[in-house]
């Protein structure tokens, strides 16, 4: 795997060089999530406009227009058309392969309000796919949305086999897969995401886009291809949640279709749901954030990822469940709620906590993988590790051997978490109960899946 350094950008072949933050001559941008709303109904693009000025930009259009029966879910999406005119002239691609592009009218009159305003639209058939000429060249834009497995960690179905043969069937110069996946909120993608991107790049893809999981992940390069999972948010309301932080900035990215160069191009997201450009400091911040989300994709195998990201995404949507089941009584979401409780993922979720849980004794390391276990549950980030910045922490456990868990500090970015081999680690299961601010990063797990 080959990562981007934190003032560097990815040509083709992984290469790290240098560039500046703005978006410079790069022929194509990459957007995130997008809802085209603000608190105050001001333009969303205000700030970032001059970014797209020498670019073709291609976002993911994240509602529906207004009209029709409204869908009954815990959050449905919709803007009049008018909102539509928002969109900078730049904005040449939107795809609307995604949850909530159905939440309110029917997605064809999306496809026809854009197209009416000369956009390229991408979607609404999942998967979907146009093929434009761009300085000569010709481009297949590819999306598909992948709802989150229910039987198995995996997303090897069906609509995965149909965008593979998709790819393999283009004849275009360049083929670009934007990917709706993923699990929310989660800062380290799924291993059966990196399985599922590594067969589209063997299948011919140049470029995979992710987003859906509303903060951002990093990238990784295969066979020089560069896979970015989750650009984050880019005009989206989600910060207003608890995990606030993690929401309020993303970053877009630029690729120039001759070379097969990307970088990614840092933002922040104000108050008022616009995308904010970053400089400065800020944006040495952020790069560097991005390059520790990347350094942390290949640390998770599956039992660890199911440990450390899955328990906290279950709790969230448990919770989103009891709101629901408090707001509407009825027998019929208790049904749904109970069929929810019993999917096979969950149940293999179930199973994976009482292994843990019966593996969480108070033992401390002793630099076996198999016995390598610390107390479950403390309350508190300093009683979560035996280690601080390599050195006793007051009331740790016993030190932990290399094989053993590890925590690092960062003054600006608060405590995060680094382990070299956490499969089995009791700690993992309080991660929910210890605020980390900023994402993961891990040593060299290897990955198993």
């Amino acid at each position: 795997m080959t990562l981007p350094d934190q003032t560097g950008q990815l040509d083709q072949t992984g290469q790290a060089e240098s560039w500046n933050a703005a978006a410079g001559t790069a022929t194509l941008l990459f957007c995130g999530d997008t809802f085209l709303q603000t608190r105050d109904g001001a333009d969303p693009f205000v700030h970032i406009r001059e970014s797209f000025s020498e670019s073709h930009v291609c976002l993911n259009l994240e509602t529906s227009l207004q009209g029709g029966r409204q869908k009954r879910k815990n959050v449905a999406l919709q803007v009049p058309e008018k909102k539509l005119d928002l969109l900078p002239e730049s904005v040449r691609f939107v795809s609307i392969v995604n949850n909530h592009a159905a939440d309110g009218a029917a997605p064809i009159r999306l496809l026809e309000a854009l197209h009416r305003r000369k956009r390229e639209v991408v979607g609404p058939g999942n998967p979907a796919q146009i093929c434009v000429s761009i300085e000569g060249r010709r481009m297949a834009f590819l999306s598909a949305y992948f709802p989150l497995p229910r039987a198995r960690m995996s997303y090897a179905g069906r609509l995965a086999q149909k965008l593979q043969a998709m790819i393999r069937s283009s004849n275009a110069d360049r083929v670009i897969v934007n990917l709706h996946w993923g699990y929310e909120h989660t800062d380290v993608p799924a291993p059966f995401q990196r399985r599922l991107a590594r067969r589209l790049v063997d299948a011919g893809a140049d470029l995979l886009i992710g987003h859906h999981p509303h903060v951002p992940q990093g990238c990784e390069t295969y066979r020089g291809v560069p896979i970015y999972y989750s650009l984050g948010n880019f005009n989206f309301w989600q910060f207003d949640m608890a995990t606030a932080e993690k929401n309020r900035w993303g970053y877009m990215v630029g690729y120039d279709p001759g070379s097969g160069a990307t970088r990614p191009i840092p933002y922040l997201i104000n108050d008022n749901y616009q995308p904010v450009p970053a400089l400065g400091r800020d944006k040495t911040d952020l790069l560097g954030r991005f390059h520790q989300l990347s350094k942390g994709i290949d640390s998770m195998d599956g039992r660890t990822w199911l440990a450390t990201y899955y328990r906290p995404w279950f709790r969230r949507e448990l919770g989103v469940w009891n709101q629901r089941r408090r707001k509407a009584r009825s027998v019929g979401l208790l049904l749904k709620f109970i069929a929810w409780l019993l999917l096979p993922m969950q149940v293999r979720f179930y199973g994976h906590a009482i292994l843990q849980r019966m593996r969480g004794s108070h033992t401390p390391c002793n630099g076996t993988r198999k016995n390598c276990t610390l107390p479950r549950r403390h309350g508190s980030s300093t009683r979560c590790a035996a280690w601080r910045d390599g050195e006793s922490t007051a009331g740790a456990m016993a030190a932990p051997s290399t094989h053993c868990l590890r925590i690092t500090s960062d003054a600006a970015h608060g405590t995060q978490l680094g382990c070299a081999d956490i499969a089995t680690a009791g700690c993992a299961n309080s991660w929910g109960s210890v605020k980390r601010p900023y994402p993961t990063t891990a040593g060299s797990l290897g990955n198993s899946e």
